[in-house]
């Protein structure tokens, strides 16, 4: 029961893992689909902001270009180069400052006031000059920085671009650069404020040059998102980095969450109904289980024996086997004698050695009171009698404490199909073959012989206390206890000879002790002597008789050493 217990918790448990992994499968499923189309939604809203910020900063790219058509169509700085700039420059407040430097020499800067922060030579300072003869050199506008526009450290970027002028003969030469200095703060701010506003982090960073790997953060939110999306474009010859995340992270849909609760929620009620049935199931075949087993001896009731030996012999048909049939010689006394509580015990003890004798694959059954069955599987006839026979001489002694109680068993059986074929059959031929043994005195075996019949029967049917009711002599039993003798059956002719009423009667006029009944002298020769026949004196309640007694000495593995004495004839 504890093993099958155990068993319907790890189905149980099984049953659980699988549904749960069932619903982690969809949980996952789903989380997944939602994640995909959160990241997409969020990459339409990452696109977006992406042009957004491109378009800023194409602006700036605009005013690089106005400032070069103005130097190629004048060949040179304008004269009222302030003019030019300054509707520019309050145009886009973004813009920190405007200057031209031919051959790379800053010679007018817009504002004024802005070219003590202005680099002069670009060529051979150590900050711009590489960047510089690479935008002259391929021709190419770039974006150099970020950097820190003036003393109150706002980040801004220089955006250079390479002027040519053409003569006649379409001959290139190059002339300086046109650059726009912006305020980054100014073009992003807004951009970084709506992301904020529409609930995401962010960070933006900006390759310093073209020809510099170091990439600078430019601006971010509070938080700086962990597991953002990124996005990546080219601007004036560097790369921009642009990542955003929700501000809360990627959260699980509500639907997600239900489908969760609601497959653990499942799961669990399903795992609960399945450890129920399986519970029943078990209680059910409990229950069959027991209504088949005899509950004192654990083997099989009769009606148990029936149906797992039809399914035996309908899963192995035409396979010899034996059919036993098996009692208890004498049972009778030790529930008289000794109690039922060590009559059970010889239950017990008979079960037991018989599924240590006859074997794991035989059936066993009680069939009622001290019978027993047996279906013995054997290779052919003779297994069948030396396994049985074996069993008939085992020596059967319980013991109880300190005490042993030995006791023998009578066994008739028959072969199959050799002898019998229906079960019907099988069951009459085997229990005439145990009657057969019991007419021979019982602790022996036999195997049915079509001789055997019915008639034979009736010789058992004789009581003890018929016989010796009807015999014309006295009749005493005793056990010896030492140097005393036990009364233990008394026939009515020996009762009437001693004048008691009962055998309770006799035991009390013999204070016990039916040798002090006679006479010493015969007391002697009856414990000296196996067998004799002799005149003695015995003491009645009507006065000292003379008989004839004849007296037999036997031993009994039941009751020790016994004496059976006939008072023949009164003289």
């Amino acid at each position: 029961m504890k093993k099958e217990s155990r068993r319907i918790l790890y189905i149980t448990m099984d049953v659980f893992v699988v549904l749960l992994c069932v619903v982690m499968t969809m949980v996952r499923s789903s989380y997944l689909e939602n994640q995909q189309q959160s990241r997409e939604s969020a990459r339409k809203i990452l696109n977006m902001y992406s042009y957004n910020l491109q378009q800023q900063l194409r602006k700036s790219e605009k005013i690089a270009e106005i400032m070069k058509g103005v130097v190629i169509s004048h060949e040179g700085i304008p004269d009222n180069f302030d003019a030019v700039v300054r509707p520019l420059y309050f145009q886009q407040r973004w813009i920190n400052n405007v200057d031209l430097a031919p051959n790379g020499r800053v010679a007018v800067v817009y504002p004024e006031l802005e070219k003590r922060y202005t680099v002069i030579d670009l060529f051979h300072d150590s900050m711009t000059g590489a960047t510089a003869q690479y935008s002259r050199d391929k021709g190419v506008m770039v974006a150099k920085g970020p950097y820190i526009l003036d003393d109150t450290y706002r980040q801004g970027i220089v955006l250079r671009d390479p002027i040519y002028l053409h003569d006649e003969k379409g001959h290139r030469t190059f002339w300086g650069f046109s650059d726009v200095n912006i305020n980054l703060s100014r073009i992003v701010s807004p951009i970084m404020k709506s992301m904020d506003a529409n609930g995401f982090n962010y960070m933006l960073y900006k390759q310093m040059s073209p020809l510099s790997e170091d990439i600078r953060l430019i601006s971010h939110s509070k938080v700086f998102p962990r597991k953002p999306i990124q996005v990546n474009f080219e601007w004036a010859s560097c790369t921009w980095e642009l990542y955003l995340e929700p501000k809360g992270g990627w959260r699980v849909t509500p639907f997600t969450e239900i489908l969760s609760i609601t497959g653990i929620l499942i799961s669990l009620l399903i795992t609960a109904l399945v450890n129920i049935l399986l519970r029943l199931r078990l209680r059910n075949r409990y229950v069959r289980q027991l209504a088949r087993l005899d509950k004192l001896t654990g083997l099989y009731n009769r009606r148990g024996f029936v149906e797992s030996a039809r399914h035996y012999q309908s899963e192995h048909p035409g396979r010899p086997m034996a059919l036993a049939l098996l009692d208890v010689d004498n049972f009778k006394f030790f529930n008289d004698r000794y109690g039922h509580e060590i009559g059970d015990k010889v239950l017990q003890h008979m079960a037991a050695s018989m599924r240590r004798v006859l074997g794991e694959e035989s059936i066993l059954g009680r069939s009622g009171g001290d019978e027993f069955i047996a279906l013995m599987p054997v290779a052919d006839g003779k297994e069948a009698e030396e396994r049985l026979k074996a069993f008939i001489q085992l020596p059967l002694k319980l013991l109880v404490g300190d005490r042993s109680f030995g006791y023998t068993t009578s066994l008739g059986y028959v072969m199959y199909p050799d002898q019998a074929v229906e079960r019907d059959d099988m069951y009459r031929f085997a229990d005439m073959a145990l009657y057969a043994t019991k007419l021979r005195g019982g602790n022996d075996f036999s195997r049915y012989d079509p001789h055997m019949n019915t008639q034979e029967r009736p010789q058992l049917g004789f009581t003890l206390k018929e016989v010796t009711g009807n015999m014309p002599m006295p009749l005493l039993i005793m056990r010896e206890e030492g140097k005393s003798l036990e009364l233990l059956f008394a026939s009515d002719q020996a009762l009437k000879f001693f004048g008691c009423r009962d055998m309770e009667d006799l035991i009390t006029f013999a204070h016990g002790d039916m040798a002090s009944l006679v006479s010493p002298e015969n007391e002697k020769k009856i414990q000296s002597i196996a067998s004799l026949q002799m005149d003695m004196d015995v003491k009645t309640r009507n006065g000292t008789k003379t008989v004839w007694a004849i007296i037999r000495r036997t031993s009994s593995i039941y009751y020790g050493h016994t004496r059976y004495v006939a008072l023949v004839k009164e003289r």
